[in-house]
């Protein structure tokens, strides 16, 4: 178990692997950063477990640097899974690191457009991990 995310969670050398209910987030370490993909539903009930392995994502970069979310694979996201993003935002902000959008599903996307949050997210080309 992680005890920053209390979820049964797979340990690599440089990669980790985060579960929860209905929600897989693996989280890579990279030159500049770290690369964090995203699966599945991001709503009230299980925002917590994609919102602990980004703090910790943060937490582990002693280093300004890049954190790369890959959300290709979201199938559902509401206002929760938006504000776990947008405080991920903040605190990378605050440490001075930057987070950038390798992909958003069509859900993501969309949630993005309607709040008029899309130009806070720095989006780059290509797949996180």
């Amino acid at each position: 178990m992680n005890p920053l995310t209390a979820s049964p969670m797979v340990v690599a050398p440089r990669s980790y692997v985060a579960r929860g209910p209905g929600i897989t987030v693996t989280v890579s370490r990279t030159a500049d950063g770290v690369a964090v993909r995203v699966g599945g539903e991001i709503d009230l009930h299980n925002a917590v477990h994609l919102q602990q392995p980004l703090d910790a994502a943060i937490a582990s970069l002693k280093r300004p640097g890049v954190i790369v979310l890959d959300l290709s694979d979201v199938a559902f996201c509401d206002c929760s899974g938006l504000n776990a993003l947008l405080r991920t935002r903040f605190h990378a902000r605050c440490r001075g690191h930057r987070l950038n959008l390798a992909a958003a599903s069509r859900p993501v996307g969309r949630l993005l457009d309607l709040t008029g949050t899309t130009h806070l997210f720095r989006s780059v080309h290509g797949r996180a991990v």
